[in-house]
């Protein structure tokens, strides 16, 4: 089937779906054009209160505690850190350790990209940074509250509170960065576009104040301006228009309405994800694709389903539970590949045109099964003994021809995997390799675009041991 490869999730704040879709909403672009667009989620839940809980559960599955709850008012580690049942980090705190995993880890793991767009973030440079803002180890934070000139506010910002990027300097200032730089991002052809975007509006323009301290009126009427601005731009950019995915969300339901969905059951951090309920209410959501056929509404309930679909998608690994069975079923099956599938626009999104790996198609066949590169755990910059893996390309001959090449890496992850710096013609991409459980082999560690012609992609490893088993050249549509 179809397979989404550019997803876009904008996430807006503090509404039930009986306010948002009702008759004569403040929001009409959203409940009325942008619903009859795409696909209607009415039973979509949040997963306690207040906001910041929900933002980390989004690209975490770390379950509320009760710093999450409170929104994290003081920006203090997660101590222990140690991960129990259902990949649950155990203790208290709300930035936590690097041994928890991200949407984001996941992603590079599996050889995609991604950004985080934040709308005002750095808008007072007195306040906060203009990239990878938030505010130090054991620090209040002071973004709490609006200004007049700043609406960023860094718990709806969930990236920052992950150590396992925070502490990556040069990662986390280019891929956590203001709203300005999705405007650029969106002119790029798909290759170069981040294959998964996360776009949170400032105070004001996601519907938390009302009035704003900028004097605009805020909730759903601010709400649905922004979306009124970003979403045309969004579904006209050739990423999307490609293979793109477009998910309009709430945090959690207005009210502190504290009904829950799909199994979910507490972390250890709290008793009651919604301080007075098992979960954050009904918020609704609309999901907007090529692959989506127009008018679409599914009654199934679905919580987490911003991070199920992309680890479904671009298959990924998944994070945390929070409920008590494979979670990954309760990813939204609007698209294709699920029990229940739905009606899909004509024509499907692209895929695939053929893969040039000599006798089988997909995933290379090993080159040189099992070359093992070893870094040093004490000297992670220092350069380590070189390798090569030898590759002929086939001579299938792919219809796309003169369109770009994706070079991949096939690999295996484990509980002693590494971390790597992949180099293709200059351009670097940092993969860890880890995996809980049993060793993962024969995983596409890493792909790339390039044009037919010559080209030098290098392997680094900077900790640890990694594992290489073949390389492969496939040829895609755009």
């Amino acid at each position: 089937g179809a397979s989404i490869r550019h997803v876009f999730i904008i996430v807006l704040e503090n509404e039930s779906a009986s306010t948002t879709f009702a008759p004569g909403s403040a929001a009409p672009y959203l409940a009325t054009t942008l619903r009859s667009q795409g696909a209607y989620v009415p039973n979509y839940y949040g997963v306690g209160h207040n906001s910041n809980d929900n933002y980390i559960a989004m690209i975490s599955g770390q379950a509320p505690n009760v710093q999450t709850q409170a929104d994290c008012q003081n920006f203090t580690d997660m101590l222990p850190g140690t991960i129990g049942a259902g990949g649950q980090a155990l203790g208290t705190g709300c930035v936590y350790p690097t041994t928890v995993p991200t949407i984001a880890s996941q992603l590079e793991t599996a050889g995609f990209t991604w950004r985080s767009y934040n709308e005002d973030m750095g808008a007072a440079p007195a306040r906060e940074t203009s990239v990878c803002a938030h505010p130090a180890i054991n620090v209040t934070d002071n973004t709490q509250t609006a200004t007049a000139t700043d609406e960023y506010a860094t718990r709806h910002n969930p990236f920052v509170y992950f150590h396992g990027i925070i502490d990556d300097t040069s990662l986390c200032n280019t891929h956590v960065v203001g709203l300005h730089a999705l405007t650029q991002d969106l002119t790029a052809p798909p290759p170069a576009a981040p294959n998964y975007s996360f776009i949170t509006p400032g105070l004001c323009n996601a519907g938390h104040d009302a009035p704003c301290k900028n004097g605009q009126p805020g909730g759903l009427v601010s709400a649905d301006r922004f979306l009124q601005t970003w979403v045309p731009r969004i579904t006209a950019s050739p990423a999307y228009r490609q293979d793109g995915l477009l998910m309009v969300l709430f945090d959690e339901a207005g009210g502190q309405e504290p009904s829950s969905c799909c199994g979910e059951i507490p972390g250890p951090g709290s008793p009651m994800p919604g301080i007075t309920g098992p979960g954050g209410g009904p918020t609704g959501a609309v999901l907007l694709s090529p692959c989506i056929a127009p008018g679409t509404v599914t009654r199934t309930a679905y919580n987490r389903g911003a991070e199920s679909v992309v680890e479904r998608e671009l298959s990924c690994a998944h994070c945390g539970s929070l409920v008590g069975h494979d979670h990954r079923r309760d990813g939204p099956e609007l698209l294709h590949g699920g029990r229940r599938r739905p009606r899909l626009a004509q024509p499907p999104c692209p895929g695939a045109c053929c893969g040039d790996t000599g006798n089988r198609p997909g995933l290379p066949r090993p080159a040189r099964p099992y070359l093992h590169l070893h870094g040093h755990r004490d000297q992670p910059r220092r350069p380590v003994q070189p390798a090569q893996l030898r590759y002929r390309a086939g001579a299938q001959r792919c219809p796309a021809a003169g369109r770009p090449l994706q070079p991949r890496l096939a690999g295996a992850a484990g509980p002693r995997g590494g971390v790597a710096r992949v180099t293709l013609d200059g351009r670097s991409r940092v993969l860890r390799l880890h995996a809980r459980g049993r060793l993962r082999v024969r995983q596409v560690i890493f792909r790339g675009f390039v044009r037919v012609g010559r080209h030098r992609l290098t392997v680094q490893v900077l900790r640890g041991t990694v594992t290489l088993e073949g390389v492969a050249i496939a040829g895609r549509r755009s």
